[in-house]
């Protein structure tokens, strides 16, 4: 066993008053250092014997959002640093870094930043102490932790103390995507990651994540929904915290989601972390919820796609759009896998997604599988639609969740036109003209996945463009190219009722498309959009020409 005298010190300053105590209860006494609180109260008289250990010295930095506390704690390890100059630093930080952003892909890595047009309180206050602390501890000697939200008894994160409160507020329209780390599991990666002698940024997170009704409904805590104007307005004061800039801060939280990756911790620690797993212990060691195992499953993907939703929807109000209000006539669904990933890829009309979600029930619907669509930042953006596209499977448009989606074996949904292509005169509507980046010929290329081109005609006319408003307010604030003006929009936002026809066609094969592009010269992927591009406008011409009312008949032959 280890002399104490030359034991090290792990100082832990600020944090939880039960972090040290969860820390020694983990203590290897042949292995990792004694830890002790570093309390601001403290002399330099009364640190220095800490600091002048023979054995190593590490200081655990945790602080909270207080812009002043943290300053003060930081100063006071520079002079520590400067007595101990070879000391290693653990700083604590924060998945709220990275900031409540509704253009965030969502699990996000440790090399992402915070885009510059994002202003937050919280996420500045965490990208200035860690640039503090990068400033005074050499590379070699530092890491820095961001962590989800750790709840249990003694945790102290706002997170946490809302998960103990009786009722909240929580922004009408919206339902982020919440990871939490229960403290066990946190002060367990601390020890492992220490004993390890890791450095650099980890984000400590979970695999999965929760919507923040489904949280806060296990929690037992009412919630009172009010728009985001009013909150902005006047705060959420039921949490109790100082600071005006903090509380509204917070807010932004409740808006959109803030995930990380947490793949590159896990790998270096074999630590397990589940959202899940956290919430169930915090519900029963809290004595709030039930003893009952939480049925939460269904609900824990990290965009927020909800089946069970969209499959009471399937036969609720969006079966109404289908057979009564559209009155949609189909066929191709044959062509869509039973299983296996695969994409899918058509012209978007009508500016408003109607037609992805009519699409993805449809799909659901006859072949039992949940296509996830890409979906441009905007839709996420307003109250109206963020919270309901997430739960239909939209994630945000990228390559990375593209290619995370078609990894899990599902069914991709993209329109590669882009949101442009939704705000085209009515007169070119069923014009496809340019198809965008073939990146979805590409993605069918790296993940061998078939591509099955797919038309709706019907879909355009609900809200025929007939005039277009290029306001600068309409593309800074709802991010749209234009505000289009049609008959009905903006001053009735009910659609028309035309009569819908959607065409599965059948699946371009990336394998053969290889086999042809070494006979004709051309690329793989430049064969696979030649061909989608040809399928659809042959089956949009025929469609059209089938085609005698806006209102009534079937395109399809009999």
């Amino acid at each position: 066993m280890t002399n104490e005298k030359n034991r090290g010190v792990l100082l832990v300053a600020g944090g939880p008053a039960g972090l040290v105590e969860a820390l020694e209860t983990l203590v290897n006494p042949d292995t990792l250092v004694k830890p002790v609180r570093l309390d601001l109260s403290l002399t330099d008289s009364e640190i220095l014997p800490l600091v002048d250990c023979s054995g190593q010295l590490l200081i655990l930095l945790s602080a909270d959002p207080d812009r002043d506390q943290g300053k003060r704690w930081l100063n006071r390890a520079r002079r520590i640093l400067d007595r101990a100059p070879t000391a290693r630093v653990v700083l604590h930080s924060s998945l709220d870094v990275y900031g409540p952003d509704h253009h965030s892909v969502g699990m996000v890595e440790e090399n992402a930043e915070r885009r510059p047009a994002l202003s937050n309180a919280r996420a500045e206050f965490w990208e200035e102490l860690e640039a503090g602390v990068r400033e005074t501890v050499p590379s070699d000697r530092l890491l820095i932790l961001r962590s989800a939200h750790v709840i249990g008894k003694w945790a102290d994160g706002w997170f946490n103390r809302l998960l103990q409160q009786h009722r909240t507020l929580t922004v009408m329209g919206y339902d982020p995507s919440i990871q939490l780390i229960h403290e066990t599991d946190f002060v367990r990666s601390v020890h492992v990651a220490i004993e390890k002698h890791l450095t650099g940024i980890y984000n400590i997170a979970t695999c999965d994540a929760l919507p923040l009704h489904k949280i806060l409904e296990a929690a037992k805590v009412r919630c009172l929904t009010l728009p985001w104007t009013f909150l902005r307005l006047f705060g959420d004061r039921s949490s109790g915290e100082g600071k005006a800039s903090s509380r509204s801060a917070r807010l932004a939280y409740f808006r959109y989601s803030c995930t990380g990756c947490g793949e590159r911790f896990a790998r270096k620690t074999d630590v397990p972390l589940s959202t899940i797993h956290a919430l169930e212990q915090f519900v029963g060691d809290g004595g709030k919820g039930t003893e009952e195992s939480l049925d939460l499953v269904d609900y824990s993907d990290s965009h927020g796609l909800d089946a069970p939703f969209i499959r009471r929807a399937a036969e609720g109000r969006l079966k109404f759009f289908e057979k009564v209000y559209f009155r949609v006539v189909h066929r191709g669904f044959e062509h869509i896998p039973e299983r296996g990933s695969a994409i899918l890829v058509g012209p978007h009309r009508g500016f408003m997604p109607l037609d992805a979600v009519m699409v993805v029930q449809m799909i659901t619907k006859y072949r039992k599988r949940v296509p996830r669509f890409l979906l441009h930042p905007s839709l996420v953006k307003m109250g109206v639609l963020a919270r309901f596209m997430r739960r239909m499977g939209g994630v945000i448009a990228c390559r990375k969740n593209a290619g995370e989606v078609l990894q899990r074996g599902e069914l991709l949904g993209i329109y590669p036109e882009g949101i442009r292509g939704t705000f085209k005169y009515y007169k070119d509507v069923y014009k496809l003209g340019s198809f965008g980046r073939p990146d979805y010929a590409r993605f069918a290329l790296e993940h061998s996945a078939p591509v099955i081109p797919f038309v709706m005609v019907g879909c355009a006319e609900i809200y025929p463009i007939f005039g277009k408003l290029n306001w600068r307010w309409v593309q800074r604030g709802l991010e749209w190219p234009c505000l289009p003006i049609t008959p009905t929009f903006p001053f009735f936002l009910l659609p028309l009722p035309t009569k819908w026809h959607l065409q599965i066609l059948p699946p371009v094969d990336p394998v053969a498309a290889i086999a042809e592009a070494e006979r004709t010269g051309q690329e793989p992927y430049q064969v696979i959009a030649g061909k989608v591009k040809k399928a659809i406008e042959d089956a949009t011409a025929e469609m059209l020409a089938n085609r005698k009312s806006l209102f009534l008949g079937n395109v399809f032959p009999e």
